[in-house]
């Protein structure tokens, strides 16, 4: 997957229509800062960036009714935000994307999956996938990896191979298959869909 460059920070900023923006920046900003003025860091948009995966979390608790479970993947940030629940990493992410665009940072939404388990389904020893979403934003002229799921801002990463202490285990290796700004064409459920093919198709 190649690397993000400086250049392609203003396309990252475009919107689809699974990500439109639904609420006013001023209102997004004034929630996320109150965060932000409670606990200041040396890195001002790092910390931005913290406080605004915060207020998502608790403005939008998880879970895992069956209903929503049903309508993973096929829900747009603006349906998400209205429910009032999250179910799942991709819709955190996705709402993240949203918000931290409309506060003015290119983002990309980055799709994994789990290093063990790609190599086991190689094997043809299990067939569920298990992977994670994450995001990356451009702040302080360089990209960095964003976890709104777990409200983590990872400023050096791999791209190729992007390694946890948190997740599975406590330690993985999650390889990325897809990247992307918007999806006019296919969306979220006809991508993850699509996983089998595209985790298969890896080195």
């Amino acid at each position: 997957m190649d690397k993000l460059t400086k250049q392609d920070a203003e396309k990252f900023l475009s919107f689809g229509e699974n990500n439109k923006p639904f609420l006013p920046t001023d209102y997004i900003r004034e929630k996320v800062m109150i965060d932000y003025e409670a606990k200041k860091r040396i890195n001002k948009n790092a910390s931005i960036l913290e406080s605004l995966m915060n207020w998502i979390c608790h403005e939008l608790p998880y879970s895992d009714e069956h209903a929503l479970a049903m309508q993973k993947f096929s829900r747009t940030a603006e349906e998400i935000w209205k429910s009032g629940k999250g179910n799942g990493c991709t819709e955190y992410a996705l709402i993240f994307l949203t918000f931290a665009r409309q506060l003015g940072f290119p983002t990309t939404l980055l799709q994994t999956v789990e290093e063990n388990c790609l190599k086991q389904i190689k094997l043809g020893k299990v067939k569920k996938y298990v992977g994670h979403s994450f995001c990356e934003c451009f702040i302080d002229n360089k990209w960095v990896l964003c976890d709104p799921t777990n409200r983590i801002v990872m400023e050096n990463y791999n791209l190729d191979k992007i390694e946890t202490n948190y997740l599975i285990h406590n330690k993985s290796t999650y390889i990325p298959y897809l990247r992307t700004t918007e999806l006019p064409k296919m969306s979220l459920k006809e991508h993850n869909d699509s996983m089998e093919h595209e985790c298969l198709g890896l080195n």
